[in-house]
């Protein structure tokens, strides 16, 4: 999962990834964005074991990474007294999270049955036994509609414990990501100080979802692509593995930035956001 750097207002906050089942979110790259945001990782938990040795081995031995079932009550209490005991009496500042997406994605079956449905809630016990100050949970676009009993749900349950939410459908090219990826992306804060949102960098590729966008900019530069990523990396395999392979030199500034030849400061567009602009003017036809 491609992650970028990026200023938070507490950038010391204390946060806690309770990644999805899916390897795609328990190989770690929630976390490794928290970090490179300014957080401070307090634990890692997936019930996916390969998912596991990978945050461990991402993470370092001082990391606690938890190979957990939330769904189990008596998993759910060991992880949340696990915690509670790393945070020294001070307050969660995030606690993030994706469950399984399988029971509402439209590239599955959508089975409403899917006993990983239920893992919203179980994330939403996870928050209401924490109390975090902030909580961020993402999961696939349909379920807004797919899933709109167990959206409405935590929404409501949200409000009940104080939290301002704000639930939007983001796209992840518009904030400089190599791929058209939209993903519903909740945000709830116990302060409405907190529900602040970092605007689009460039252009969104239609279709799109123009009310859900925090703010865009007419000069927004064009989605950066795959060939702008990867291109330097156009070169015959190695012939075994004890062959270092060699790139080309990278000519665009995303393979510059991926290759550490500059910093994240250097690589988004520095123009002025604007949020009154109209989200059509900068659509990108795709």
């Amino acid at each position: 999962m491609p992650c970028r750097r990026c200023s938070l207002t507490d950038s010391a906050a204390r946060s806690l990834q309770v990644p999805s089942w899916t390897s795609s979110a328990g190989a770690g790259g929630v976390g490794l964005g928290l970090e490179w945001a300014g957080h401070r990782l307090v634990a890692s938990i997936d019930n996916n074991v390969d998912a596991c040795r990978t945050l461990a081995a991402s993470h370092g031995p001082e990391h606690l990474v938890l190979e957990r079932d939330l769904s189990s009550d008596d998993q759910l209490d060991d992880v949340v007294q696990r915690v509670r005991s790393r945070l020294s009496g001070g307050r969660l500042g995030l606690l993030a999270g994706g469950p399984p997406c399988q029971g509402f994605s439209t590239a599955g079956p959508c089975r409403v049955d899917d006993p990983r449905n239920r893992l919203v809630l179980s994330f939403l016990r996870a928050v209401e036994r924490l109390e975090p100050a902030n909580v961020l949970f993402e999961n696939v676009v349909a379920l807004r509609w797919r899933g709109k009993p167990f959206l409405d749900e935590l929404i409501e349950r949200l409000g009940r414990l104080g939290y301002d939410v704000d639930v939007r459908i983001l796209h992840a090219e518009a904030y400089g990501v190599p791929q058209r990826r939209r993903r519903l992306v909740l945000r709830a804060a116990s302060s409405r100080d907190g529900l602040t949102r970092p605007q689009p960098s460039h252009e969104m590729i239609k279709p799109y979802f123009p009310a859900d966008q925090p703010g865009v900019h007419l000069d927004s530069p064009p989605p950066n692509t795959v060939r702008d990523a990867i291109a330097d990396l156009a070169v015959p395999a190695a012939a075994n593995l004890a062959t270092p392979v060699e790139t080309l030199a990278p000519t665009t500034s995303y393979a510059r930035w991926a290759t550490g030849d500059i910093d994240i400061d250097s690589l988004l567009p520095v123009n002025a956001r604007t949020a009154t602009l109209s989200t059509k003017q900068l659509c990108r036809e795709g």
